[in-house]
């Protein structure tokens, strides 16, 4: 059975998001914050909606189980063209992750988030450094920046990155940019 769980998502859009879903023969239902220690896959059991206090949890999210990238496509293009794009997170239910409960499904889907953004903060840094002149600069700085970049890089490539991990990469990066900032303007 194709079944989505809405939860953190205001009641007028909820509404709107199971009458379209009806349509997609994709039964929708609304958890509330009364769910958080339930494992994820006892909430693939429910067949009716919670009250939509959603107050624990930050964002909004659609978790899913049977639906197809295709359907979702459907539903998410059905949304936006109502008029209610979904701009939240769309999380898979995985045989991992059904035997968490939803504060930790939540948290874990937050700390990956903030993990991407960190990695695409990386990567931006790590193109804005192509145009840099390294013989223009102290070979001491151009040391440093090199270092930077190679630890940049190498961990862009780990499958393995923690948050902080990243943010030192970043500051370090930042740091050694300096010089070369100087030089460029």
């Amino acid at each position: 059975m194709k079944k989505i769980l809405l939860y953190g998502i205001n009641e007028i859009d909820a509404d709107l998001y199971q009458n379209i879903a009806i349509g997609y023969d994709v039964a929708m239902y609304i958890l509330s914050d009364t769910c958080m220690p339930v494992l994820v896959r006892d909430l693939f059991e429910l067949n009716d909606d919670l009250d939509n206090m959603h107050a624990e949890g930050e964002g909004e999210y659609m978790l899913m189980d049977g639906v197809s990238s295709e359907d979702l496509i459907r539903l998410l293009k059905a949304f936006e063209e109502a008029g209610r794009p979904f701009d939240g997170t769309v999380i898979v239910r995985t045989r991992v992750n059904e035997n968490w409960t939803l504060a930790r499904l939540l948290d874990e889907v937050r700390k990956e988030h903030d993990l991407m953004e960190k990695l695409n903060e990386l990567d931006e840094l790590l193109q804005d450094c192509n145009g840099i002149d390294l013989s223009a600069m102290d070979a001491s700085d151009s040391t440093e920046l090199k270092a930077a970049l190679l630890e940049g890089y190498l961990l862009l490539k780990d499958d393995q990155q923690e948050v902080l991990e990243v943010d030192e990469a970043i500051r370090r990066l930042r740091k050694a940019m300096e010089p070369a900032v100087k030089i460029v303007h």
